[in-house]
């Protein structure tokens, strides 16, 4: 089943990779803090350097926000337990709220958990979370937040140093709105609080978020290696990110046919003057990635809205699926959809397909141009106003299937036509396959997300400011209540 999220993804903003986590270290000219010039050290930041506890590792603010560990820039190098000392003054401890500290981990540090360090890897913290007055920890969980954070701060951000970005108020509030998404992410993947993220998972006994980081920090490393070569080939990047799925809720399915990982991808590149190609993939990896199975892959070559007078895009292509049971399957597919707005939640799309075909390989499965009569999956998604309709026909379809593809708006009317509220009542003409309705509110600091579908009230899921969430169930289908019991 198609989900809200996945139809809005091949046409968010494309966003690019802006900022290496993965630079080799360079040779230290010293040992202690360097500050430049004759500023006087005023304190000092302190904490852990952790995968285990990893001592010999070095530590710096990045002061002019370049990746790199330059002379004037303060430094440190972790000691037993993974301890570090940065002595800072006055000017970097203002910094800490800009730039974030940087890790480097070479070879021939020491882990207490594997031993000696055989590959040379990179951690960081992200501004804001360092705090003279508390332990500031710098984990596989911080990097992690950091990366995320990288994906959402815009190309100006990396532009100037902590000066440049301390007095833009604009920079500012885009680092701080990262930060909170960053934390919200993975909280929703790992439901991951804060202080689980940023904190000493060893000292605290935490050996559910110990071992999380580990098998984290390689799929974070696999990932930025593996999207920084589609970036060198001038791809946009929006999603690149391996995911480990070993006992998360919802992916037991495929960790029962032995896969751990799961790789899922979003990118697009120019194909001429007026159309792009877009991608997005879903492959599973064993524990040691020696094993692969490609899941999902979707292919589409899309015109520009400057090429519809209605400001509408029309893509065509095809998605590859693969069944345990059965084998690989092809379909091909048109589509026209509007701009995600993020601001506004105001997005429209209809989508048709034909049945899907087996086929023996993945190299088999080609795009040619199919008939009305050929459709078998229709498929129509509006967002407007914090509401989410989604709805589907196989084989009977709606009265959009009398309308052209190239006739955006008689199709938008067509979809703000039906009861698509979800203060609506449910009544569809044309009997669809199933349809799924989304209520989105905000009561106080929490995000409120509630569903129902063809079978009634669905659940309700409470998210908290730190991305951590309460699942609800409807005890009742026929009725808006919910209990964490009932979705036992």
């Amino acid at each position: 089943m198609f989900q809200a999220s996945a139809l809005k993804m091949f046409y968010k903003e494309n966003v690019v990779i802006k900022y290496t986590p993965l630079v080799l270290p360079l040779l230290l000219a010293g040992c202690g803090s360097s500050s430049g010039g004759s500023q006087e050290i005023t304190g000092a930041l302190s904490g852990k350097v952790i995968d285990g506890y990893v001592s010999g590792a070095t530590v710096f603010l990045d002061l002019n926000n370049n990746g790199v560990m330059d002379a004037n820039e303060p430094r440190a190098v972790s000691t037993d337990a993974g301890e570090y000392y940065l002595e800072l003054t006055d000017n970097d401890q203002v910094c800490l709220n800009y730039v974030p500290i940087i890790v480097d981990v070479p070879v021939g540090a020491i882990d207490e958990d594997l031993g000696v360090v055989e590959e040379a890897y990179r951690l960081v913290l992200p501004p804001v979370m360092a705090d003279v007055d508390h332990d500031s920890h710098i984990t596989p969980l911080t990097s992690l937040a950091w990366d995320a954070m990288t994906v959402s701060l815009p190309d100006d951000y990396f532009k100037v140093g902590c000066s440049g970005i301390k007095n833009s108020t604009e920079l500012h509030k885009k680092l701080l709105e990262a930060l909170d998404k960053s934390t919200y992410d993975l909280g929703q993947m790992y439901n991951l609080s804060q202080d689980q993220i940023y904190g000493d998972f060893i000292a605290s006994g935490d050996q559910e978020a110990h071992e999380l980081a580990m098998k984290i920090v390689q799929g974070y490393q696999r990932s930025f290696r593996e999207r920084a070569d589609l970036i060198a080939d001038d791809y946009n990047v929006w999603a690149y990110r391996y995911m480990y799925i070993s006992g998360v809720p919802g992916y037991e399915h495929y960790n029962d046919y032995g896969y751990d990982w799961m790789l899922t991808g979003g990118y697009a590149k120019a194909s001429s003057a007026k159309t792009h190609d877009t991608f997005a993939l879903t492959t599973l990896y064993s524990a040691d990635f020696g094993e692969e199975q490609q899941l999902y892959y979707r292919t589409g070559r899309s015109t520009g809205v400057e090429q519809d007078p209605n400001g509408a895009m029309h893509q065509y292509g095809t998605t590859l699926s693969y069944q345990f049971s059965s084998g690989y399957y092809c379909e091909r597919e048109v589509n026209v959809e509007t701009v995600w707005d993020e601001v506004d939640r105001d997005f429209t799309r209809y989508y048709r397909a034909t049945a899907p075909m087996p086929v023996a390989t993945p190299e088999d499965c080609v795009y040619e141009e199919f008939d009305v009569s050929e459709t078998h999956t229709e498929l129509a998604y509006r967002d407007r106003n914090n509401q989410d309709f989604l709805i589907a026909h196989y084989e009977t379809f709606s009265s959009l299937i009398n309308l052209e593809m190239s006739d955006f708006p008689a199709i938008k009317a067509e979809i703000e036509s039906w009861n698509i509220g979800w203060y609506d009542n449910d009544d569809f003409d044309y009997s669809p396959a199933w349809w799924l309705k989304t209520l989105h509110e905000q009561e106080g600091e929490q995000a409120i997300r509630t569903t129902r579908n063809q079978d009634g009230y669905g659940e309700k899921v409470i998210t908290n400011p730190d991305g951590t969430y309460v699942r609800l169930c409807a005890i009742d289908p026929a009725y808006p209540e919910f209990s964490e019991e009932a979705c036992h």
